[in-house]
């Protein structure tokens, strides 16, 4: 997924699909909405992780922000918490937004190395 990341292909997405899809997770682009401030999500359907992202960001390191800050909801906290990135609502738990956005940032840092 960083090699994708670092690469910068323009069809890059359906590889990340390809990667998600053979780790048992579904990845999906939905069209940005007017007035709807929502970059990701993180659900369960069933037992299938599902990560929801807008299909325009305005800067490539933003998508793969929030690409991990998803995916680390899905490694970190499991079936039992829903993410809506920059949504605030009732049920938001700060440290577990917390923890994602280490995730991310691990993960999309330049000094990240493996």
């Amino acid at each position: 997924m960083r090699q994708l990341m670092i690469g910068q292909a323009i069809n890059f997405f359906e590889d990340l699909y390809e990667i998600c899809l053979q780790a048992g997770v579904l990845l999906l682009l939905t069209p940005s909405l007017p007035k709807v401030p929502l970059s990701g999500s993180t659900r369960w359907l069933n037992n299938t992780p599902l990560i929801q992202l807008k299909a325009q960001f305005k800067k490539d390191e933003n998508f793969w922000f929030t690409f991990f800050h998803e995916l680390g909801h899905i490694v970190l906290h499991g079936k039992k918490y829903i993410s809506l990135e920059n949504v605030d609502f009732a049920a938001v738990d700060y440290k577990k937004e917390e923890e994602a956005n280490q995730f991310a940032i691990s993960h999309t840092s330049p000094s990240f190395t493996r």
